[in-house]
């Protein structure tokens, strides 16, 4: 075609669903762009729902009136496919809840690049989900009233500015929202991969420290030993905007959150003074002694007040602070199986740097899931057991002109997840269809390139970095030329190394990281003596955090960071541990996709094309388009089909496709008949229009049998009392 028969041929075309457009990758790409010029930021890929930068301003595309729309439609068990929308996913996830169809328990997957738009919709999902919950009005919308605060306030410890983004997420959350009987009887946050190497990185900070600062009276900062003209090494790159109307906003609407959520004054002070703690601790400094060993910098006024007021909040003598920070305990095992405990100096400055920046990593860590087991107190249902339908928010694929270990977990984490996708859905579903005699053409990619990166970041480079990490140095840690990759071909094919950085061959891009932060971030050893040091401690909230019999409601998808000598205590070990609980925790649901993209801002067109189809191919939405094109994607073994759908018993089926013909033919003439029904081997395949005809009939039949049962006990009623 040329570029004039491209235009006409795409301004007639009206159709939302992507597979309705001829296999020309250029073509696609255009009508893509075209309907985002005119507003329609969704599409249809399948089953899969394609976002174009949905969060739009000025728009009437999440209003009440189009809620009420997909709420209606899907009470009515609407015959059609529904049109593409982020409400569309939520309605097919819980029509399927609560139609026990699939899986007991949903979950929509929400993933993209940073800045795509994944939250928005998260937050979008979340309020139509509960706008379609009509029966205990009032309850539901205390339920969501609660949602959304325990979300804010989850928000401000665990949002933070980025060279891309104002507020970006650096954590994955997981809210599943609980059904008992149809309705929505409480939530449960579960948050992971908390990037909690932030707290004491060089990059902006998470928001509540600002906020804190900005938000607090002079008084109550006066008691917490806080200033808001000293400068604090946590916010260093924050400090410009302490006194930002955002900062002082956002603290005033946490407040109000933790307020609503009965988190009262005593214990937001206990929270406070724990915050406050850290802004002290990160700014202590150390100063090699003329003999061997480490002290605290008192000399320095700044890092004097600091261990005044660490100590203060901490109620623990300075003395027993200062031996935690530059001493470290061994205790060796003799012959005789006796231990013996000692204390040696710490004898470099970095040392001592390195296990201060743990700690505060750590107390940050325990009062984050502190925070969420009590937010998960006040939102739980614990009436029966409920069936879940969950939204998980996971954190996108990123760059930096200087990219650290927080690029790398994060990439990584976006690594497994796009593997994920494309085993549990393309592979799965290419070979369910060729076993079941529907063939694609051309073939789908397979997942090999994936599993082979995978396997060079988790195999050669991990253990690698996390080696070079637990190795004791007296000196700077080593350049990454001085460290040995092993050179399998997995290795060398997607992991350059050059000097002080290294590249990884991602399947979005190619990305370098700093070797000298990443070495110097993922030394996360916490001291096995942080616990009986503080046991001594005044402050009982501390005590709490730290006792891990008080958090035992904490999510199974978190790797508690202890002190288990046998396990690599490293960042990046502790990451990949949360990743596999993740993993496993997908697979006891059924999927629903919703794959972000947020479409660049090139000046010149064939650049914005270019970029455009890139990541449409790493998204993994040309092969999803591919599966799309067999038009059928709902699938039922025979025998479930039967069970569901037939008005009959049958205790025995000799022969299930006749059987199910029959039920076909109900609802669909001849012609539909062929077009919208496959019969495989084991399965049925059918479209989502077909499923809905078959629902209404099965509804209506199930209320007429219903009627006819209370007509005949209304007559049974009355012959007894005659």
């Amino acid at each position: 075609m040329t570029k004039v028969q491209d235009f006409e041929f795409l301004t007639k075309q009206s159709s939302n669903n992507l597979a309705d457009i001829p296999d020309n990758e250029d073509l696609i790409v255009k009508y893509l762009v075209l309907r985002y010029v005119q507003g329609k930021v969704y599409t249809w890929v399948g089953p899969v729902l394609l976002a174009l930068n949905p969060r739009q301003p000025n728009s009437d595309l999440y209003d009440r009136t189009r809620q009420d729309h997909f709420t209606k439609s899907l009470n009515n068990s609407q015959q059609e496919l529904l049109e593409p929308h982020v409400f569309a996913v939520a309605a097919q996830a819980r029509y399927r809840l609560a139609c026990g169809l699939g899986k007991v328990h949903q979950v929509i997957v929400i993933s993209g690049d940073s800045g795509s738009g994944k939250t928005f919709s998260a937050c979008k999902i979340l309020n139509f989900l509960a706008a379609t919950d009509q029966s205990n009005r009032d309850q539901t919308e205390s339920t969501l009233s609660q949602i959304g605060k325990a979300c804010s306030v989850v928000s401000s410890f665990s949002t933070a500015s980025t060279e891309r983004n104002k507020h970006s997420s650096r954590h994955g959350q997981l809210v599943q929202l609980q059904y008992v009987n149809g309705t929505i009887q409480g939530a449960v946050i579960n948050s992971f991969l908390l990037e909690q190497s932030r707290v004491t990185g060089v990059c902006n900070n998470f928001h509540i420290f600002g906020q804190m600062l900005a938000g607090l009276a002079d008084s109550h900062l006066g008691t917490l030993k806080l200033s808001r003209t000293t400068l604090y090494k946590i916010i260093t790159n924050d400090s410009h905007t302490i006194l930002n109307e955002d900062y002082v906003k956002g603290f005033q609407e946490t407040v109000e959150a933790m307020d609503y959520l009965r988190i009262g004054e005593s214990q937001r002070h206990d929270i406070f003074k724990v915050i406050a703690l850290l802004l002290h601790l990160r700014n202590i400094q150390f100063q090699e002694r003329l003999t061997v060993g480490c002290d605290v910098d008192v000399q320095k006024k700044e890092s004097s007040n600091a261990l005044e007021g660490a100590c203060h909040l901490l109620g623990l003598p300075i003395p027993d602070l200062i031996k935690l920070l530059t001493t470290s305990m061994i205790t060796p095992r003799s012959r005789l199986q006796r231990r013996s405990t000692y204390y040696c100096t710490i004898t470099s400055v970095e040392g001592c740097n390195t296990r201060l920046h743990s700690i505060i990593r750590y107390l940050y860590y325990r009062l984050f899931y502190w925070l969420i087991d009590r937010l998960n107190e006040i939102l739980t249902s614990l009436k029966q057991k409920p069936k879940l339908l969950g939204v998980l928010d996971i954190f996108g694929f990123e760059f930096f002109s200087v990219n650290s270990i927080e690029q790398l977990s994060i990439n990584y984490a976006n690594e497994r997840m796009q593997l994920h996708f494309v085993e549990k859905y393309l592979e799965a579903s290419r070979s369910e269809l060729a076993s079941e005699g529907l063939s694609l053409s051309p073939p789908l990619s397979t997942a090999t390139n994936h599993r082979e990166r995978l396997a060079a970041i988790e195999n050669c480079l991990f253990p690698v970095l996390d080696d070079a990490c637990l190795i004791a140095r007296t000196q700077k840690h080593s350049s990454f030329d001085q460290l040995v990759l092993p050179t399998s071909n997995a290795s060398t094919n997607f992991i350059h190394e050059k000097g002080e950085t290294f590249a990884i061959r991602h399947y979005s891009r190619i990305v370098e990281y700093s070797t000298v932060d990443v070495l110097r971030k993922n030394t996360d050893k916490v001291p096995a003596e942080l616990v009986s040091t503080f046991s001594l401690c005044q402050n009982k909230f501390i005590l709490i955090l730290l006792n891990k019999e008080n958090t035992n409601r904490q999510s199974h998808l978190q790797q508690e960071p202890g002190f288990d000598k046998k396990k690599k205590n490293t960042t990046l070990g502790k990451f990949k541990h949360s990743m596999d609980a993740l993993m496993k925790e997908l697979d006891e649901y059924d999927l629903h996709y919703i794959r972000c993209i947020k479409p660049s801002n090139h000046i010149d067109e064939g650049e914005m094309m270019k970029d455009f189809k890139q990541q449409l191919a790493c998204s993994g939405i040309l092969d999803a388009l591919l599966l799309a094109r067999c038009a059928l994607p709902i699938r039922l073994e025979y025998k479930e089909f039967i069970k569901r759908y037939s008005k009959q018993v049958t205790a025995e089926v000799k022969d299930p496709i006749w059987i199910c013909k029959m039920i076909l033919k109900l609802v669909l003439n001849g012609d539909e008949l062929q077009s919208l029904v496959h019969f495989g081997n084991r399965l049925i395949f059918l479209t989502e229009a077909v499923l809905y005809k078959l629902e209404l009939v099965r509804d209506e039949f199930r209320s007429q049998c219903a009627s006819k049962i209370q007509c005949l006990w209304f007559k049974y009623s009355e012959w007894n009392l005659i």
